[in-house]
């Protein structure tokens, strides 16, 4: 069931027994799961607790929440995995582009539900936000929005932040990185995102979401890099030798 003493939130324990019970098919597609009274009951934890598991599981699409029917397990999507990640820096250098930031803004910020979620923080925890222009040469390519863990802001500064967010964290943090997520979907520009990447409002956006977690399994760092739909793709080479083409995204 649940640990109470773990490090590890209650909500997070409940969505990962909820999703086993899902994926060992105790709880099928198309049928509800049990009400939120009952899953209280079941866990021995709050109303408020319950329902941050399920809407966690709601956003990572096991579930579909239906006014007046109640909340349905959901076929799960398929899911195509590229094999490897680079970073920006290293990216543009490959490209034999010059890579350069432009740093927006560092504050210290009440973060949104989706970002307490992501890196397992209480409900009034503080993140610093960082935001700042990706360039390649001179053509802003992406809109880089950072969240870290409060107690490393003693470490941000500008000229510290003006280089690859790994390298950043090599040499100013005491960590060691594990692993990392990853996560790719389409948006649209912001007004705000607009201006700075010198697009026209509503312009593509491709959103690509990095969740890097300590060898503790622990998340430390939440990042977003929106780039401009125009100038940017993603690909990946098939070895199936059955298999011809390539993977691409616009």
């Amino acid at each position: 069931m649940i640990n109470k003493n773990s490090s590890i939130p209650l909500y997070y324990q409940i969505k990962e027994s909820i999703k086993q019970r899902i994926e060992l098919k105790e709880w099928v597609v198309g049928s509800t799961i049990p009400s939120e009274k009952k899953l209280c009951e079941l866990f021995s934890v709050s109303r408020l607790t319950v329902r941050q598991s399920i809407q966690e599981l709601v956003d990572e699409g096991y579930l579909s929440k239906q006014r007046g029917r109640g909340t349905f397990i959901l076929e799960k999507k398929i899911e195509q995995k590229l094999l490897t990640t680079t970073s920006f820096t290293s990216l543009m250098e490959e490209q034999g582009k010059v890579p350069r930031n432009e740093t927006l803004s560092i504050e210290k910020i009440s973060p949104p539900k989706t970002v307490q979620r992501i890196l397992y923080l209480s409900e009034h925890s503080e993140v610093l936000c960082i935001k700042r222009i990706r360039f390649a040469d001179d053509t802003p390519l992406a809109v880089e929005t950072i969240f870290l863990p409060t107690e490393y802001k003693g470490h941000i500064i500008d000229e510290n932040i003006n280089c690859s967010l790994h390298q950043f964290i090599e040499e100013n943090f005491n960590v060691q990185i594990g692993h990392g997520k990853q996560s790719i979907e389409a948006s649209i520009a912001s007004k705000k995102d607009a201006e700075c990447l010198q697009l026209k409002k509503n312009a593509p956006l491709l959103v690509i979401k990095d969740v890097l977690y300590l060898t503790n399994k622990r998340p430390f760092v939440y990042v977003t890099l929106a780039y401009a739909g125009d100038r940017f793709k993603l690909s990946s080479e098939l070895e199936n030798p059955k298999i011809n083409g390539m993977l691409s995204i616009y």
